[in-house]
């Protein structure tokens, strides 16, 4: 679809809107060529489902990612193989975990202990549900996946303290972009992790 054609689509339907807030939800998440839906979906249903992307999109956008994670889950009820909502929604969990995480470390610095490990128990929850909405989300991507998908990946399972699971990711992010300086940072951070030290000075020395 040309340009031309894409900006009248988007202004003159309610599918259009939604696929223009689906683009920029897709940029909100660092991906590269992004497949809306996988076909699995019916028709019927991957409508839908774009339509509540569409909306939790908004919520993206504009950084409110606690709040657009209801909408996301409610996309992947209706279409649970829709790939798009499955990228956003494996960043969201992690963002979101990463909130409750810095909540709770302002808790404990307060003496609120208990309350403290609540909340870190609840980002821990947000961070196995981003783990498992990736491995789904990459299995679904095949011969699409691009480096970044590996290293949203790869990022999660580091909060997880997967640290051998985050160096594979970023290997393949590796492969897929040889020179990204970001890519080589976090491999050879991982390298060294997993007490890797001859991987990882080779790895800087990229």
């Amino acid at each position: 679809m040309e340009v031309t054609h894409l900006v009248r689509f988007v202004f003159t339907s309610a599918r259009g809107r939604t696929t223009l807030l689906m683009l920029a939800a897709a940029i909100w998440c660092g991906a590269g060529d992004i497949r809306l839906a996988a076909a699995e979906c019916s028709p019927t249903h991957q409508q839908e489902a774009d339509l509540a992307y569409g909306t939790a999109a908004e919520f993206l956008t504009a950084g409110k990612v606690l709040t657009a994670i209801p909408g996301l889950e409610s996309a992947l009820s209706i279409c649970p193989e829709h790939v798009t909502t499955l990228m956003a929604l494996g960043k969201a969990y992690r963002d979101a975990g990463d909130l409750l995480k810095s909540r709770a470390d302002s808790l404990a610095e307060t003496n609120a202990g208990g309350a403290a490990k609540m909340t870190m128990d609840r980002a821990q929850v947000l961070y196995e549900k981003s783990k498992g909405t990736y491995e789904k989300f990459l299995a679904l991507r095949g011969d699409a996946t691009v480096a970044a998908d590996y290293a949203g990946q790869a990022l999660t399972l580091v909060r997880l303290k997967d640290y051998a699971g985050a160096r594979a990711s970023f290997i393949k992010a590796r492969a897929l972009t040889p020179d990204d300086c970001n890519v080589l940072t976090n491999l050879a951070v991982m390298h060294a992790a997993v007490k890797d030290y001859r991987s990882a000075v080779t790895t800087y020395e990229e």
